[in-house]
């Protein structure tokens, strides 16, 4: 069913359609069933309404793939469905909720197992991979498929890219794991540069895997982003010279300074001392190099000890400034995805409060979110400073349906004992206003979902609300 992910106790059998699912199903008498909503020429309407009259399976429960209407909840609840699952699937919320359906202990390591998390993006002429949990093999070949085809569609032949990793699980560290992380550099039409190439990692292990592989000796390992970035920055076509009579203690250079052995005399944002610069006036050097388009007299700065971190965010602000994600709508849902599952994971048992009279919305909500959280149901708010007295509440949901004028007061009584980094709040609404939005927003959140909104909607709107809440 999913290839990095063992359910133990389960037999699991497929089907290719849903007339094969009718005969598989009447064979092996499943004890669940899971199901597309839709098929070519076929529905989940169509096969839950065919199961009713197959006695053998008429009572077995089923989960239901696809994007679901709390209307759409209500009506197939009548039908043994138990669970409605977002598309696309996510492998570790599908495991957990089969282990919570059967009442069965979660495997240890299905609960402490991260997937590889990766972005790719093009800041300024630099290519940036950023990995974080660990190495997947399918996720690198795709990782790779994406930077390939970006470089062919921008016509790049010599890409500068730095490879971003700041933590991965050891066993995860293999040599065919490495191998897979660096195809780019097999790539027939690209020229890999051993000098536009940066490695930026702790993970001591990792760089001795990359340097063991063919034509990576020569990979750098840079001390941190700025530098990594900064470093690439560099145009090793365009060669400039700086007098050494221009040089000046006390002050740093925004590109590394070279002398005409290729030596880096003066690193980039390094002060440069009185001993330092006469050891090089000293030795005779007239001149030294740098690579960039920059005048000489326009690559120094001057600034206190206290001033260099700012300084160096300037820096880091005119590198990154040019930002542009390379991915497809696939890989993007998929990482969101998986972020979001993580996310809630680290926040498993956490309550949620529901303030609805609509069953079809606390159906919707407590069968996307259930399986991270606790979730509790009051009808109309009256009470609610005693209720979130009682219990402290990550997030408390409120439908507008039950009144025109409650929710704006249940609301402000709720951010008179809890703020937006303790609790956030969610108004689910059919329909609002600017004046509505402005009026919420002023009394203590921007998180809204209109209808008509399905489960993927409510865990990103979670997901959303409880990050970006908890950094304001």
């Amino acid at each position: 069913m999913v290839s990095y992910l063992t359910l133990k106790g389960f037999e699991v059998k497929s089907a290719e359609d849903l007339v094969d699912g009718y005969r598989t199903a009447n064979e092996i008498l499943p004890d669940l069933i899971i199901c597309n909503r839709k098929f070519t020429n076929y529905s989940a309407e169509g096969f839950l309404i065919k199961k009713r009259t197959m006695a053998k399976i008429k009572s077995t429960p089923v989960f239901l793939m696809g994007d679901f209407k709390p209307e759409e909840i209500m009506k197939f609840k009548k039908e043994n469905v138990y669970a409605f699952l977002s598309l696309p699937l996510n492998p570790q919320a599908l495991a957990e909720r089969l282990y919570l359906f059967f009442n069965m202990p979660i495997p240890q390591e299905l609960g402490t197992w991260t997937p590889m998390l990766f972005d790719l993006n093009m800041r300024g002429s630099i290519i940036t991979i950023q990995i974080e949990g660990n190495l997947e093999l399918d996720k690198l070949e795709i990782m790779n498929y994406l930077l390939r085809c970006f470089c062919r569609e921008k016509r790049i032949k010599r890409p500068k890219i730095l490879v971003f990793i700041p933590n991965l699980y050891p066993e995860s560290i293999t040599m065919v794991n490495v191998d897979a992380l660096m195809k780019f550099r097999k790539f027939p039409e690209l020229e890999i540069d051993s000098r536009n190439i940066k490695i930026l990692t702790s993970i001591d292990k990792l760089v001795t895997y990359i340097h063991r592989l063919k034509g990576c000796f020569n990979f750098e390992a840079a001390r941190d982003f700025l530098d990594a970035m900064h470093a690439l920055q560099i145009d090793f076509s365009k060669e400039k010279t700086v007098p050494v009579d221009f040089l000046k203690a006390g002050c740093f250079y925004i590109f590394d300074l070279f002398d005409a052995e290729g030596r880096r005399m003066i690193p980039a944002m390094t002060r440069v001392s009185e001993d330092h610069l006469s050891r090089i006036k000293d030795s005779g050097i007239k001149t030294l190099s740098y690579f960039g388009d920059t005048d000489y007299k326009n690559i120094e700065e001057i600034y206190s000890d206290e001033q260099h971190d700012l300084v160096k965010k300037r820096l880091m602000d005119t590198i990154t400034a040019d930002y542009e994600a390379i991915s497809t709508e696939i890989h993007s849902i998929q990482v969101l995805n998986e972020k979001q599952s993580l996310f809630f994971r680290k926040l498993k048992g956490q309550n949620l409060l529901i303030i609805t009279q609509t069953d079809a919305y606390f159906e919707l909500i407590k069968g996307t979110l259930d399986i991270y959280f606790q979730i509790d149901r009051v009808p109309t708010g009256e009470n609610i400073e005693e209720v979130i007295e009682k219990t402290k509440y990550i997030c408390i949901f409120i439908d507008t349906n039950i009144s025109p004028s409650r929710p704006l007061d249940i609301l402000t009584r709720i951010r008179t004992l809890a703020t937006r980094r303790k609790t956030s709040v969610i108004i689910l609404t059919p329909m609002i206003d600017k004046i509505s939005v402005m009026r919420f927003k002023n009394c203590g959140t921007d998180n809204i979902i209109l209808e008509p909104f399905s489960s993927a909607t409510i865990q990103k709107k979670l997901f959303d609300a409880l990050t970006l809440d908890r950094k304001s």
